[in-house]
């Protein structure tokens, strides 16, 4: 995420965000560009309104309509300094901050770690409203999977730090499976499968997270490991 807005260079391979190298990004083209970090850090001795006050004028679509909206939604005083907010709602103003000048690109790292149950909830719903309002990319990484599951059109998982699946959330949900493996002879069943993405042992059980090509292809796998298996 940090080499996509242009805050550390690969060392090896090509990085292309609206259509260029961010190598080559000009303000205009930071402008398009909504970023919350993971690690937020907002200047503690500034009342909200001080702060929306010293972002607007950098970004020429800045909305100020969409600010008063998410401070409503929100329930944010704009009096209140930075340091006098919860974490919780310390990541609300960062979020209304990436949104307000109405970027093209999107890019939430995380945005909803701190978050309680309902304030993520009111959270995802602003990014629904926003996908389904405006043609508008938002790329957002979570661990949270309900999430990912809730909002997600395209999903892309990194694992050591390959990328291994990138495919529409449809596909994913329709071929990826989780298989519990149970060997009759109470042993710890010996069984690979490709396209494996994780493998979880229990005495005699295995659960093995996978693409499935097809039921039989489980069915005689398991029969030939002398295993009963449930997907």
């Amino acid at each position: 995420i940090r080499m996509l807005i242009g805050l550390m260079w690969p060392d090896q391979g090509e990085v292309q965000v609206l259509g260029k190298n961010p190598r080559d990004f000009t303000v205009e083209d930071r402008q398009k560009i909504g970023y919350l970090s993971e690690k937020q850090i907002l200047p503690p001795g500034l009342k909200i309104k001080q702060l929306v006050d010293f972002c607007r004028p950098l970004y020429p679509k800045w909305d100020d309509s969409l600010i008063q909206r998410l401070s409503d939604r929100f329930t944010l005083d704009p009096n209140k300094k930075i340091k006098s907010l919860s974490n919780g709602q310390q990541r609300q103003v960062g979020f209304m901050l990436a949104l307000a000048p109405r970027p093209d690109l999107l890019i939430l790292d995380e945005p909803a770690s701190t978050l309680d149950v309902v304030a993520r909830r009111e959270f995802l719903d602003e990014i629904l409203q926003l996908i389904r309002e405006e043609e508008r990319t938002v790329l957002f990484s979570t661990h949270i999977l309900s999430d990912v599951e809730r909002i997600a059109d395209r999903v892309g998982i990194l694992k050591e730090g390959k990328l291994v699946v990138d495919e529409s959330l449809d596909s994913l949900k329709e071929n990826v499976k989780q298989i519990r493996f149970t060997a009759r002879d109470g042993s710890t069943p010996k069984i690979e499968l490709p396209n494996t993405y994780r493998i979880k042992r229990d005495r005699q059980e295995l659960l093995i997270t996978a693409r499935v090509e097809s039921p039989e292809q489980i069915q005689s796998i398991a029969t030939q490991a002398g295993c009963d298996h449930e997907i």
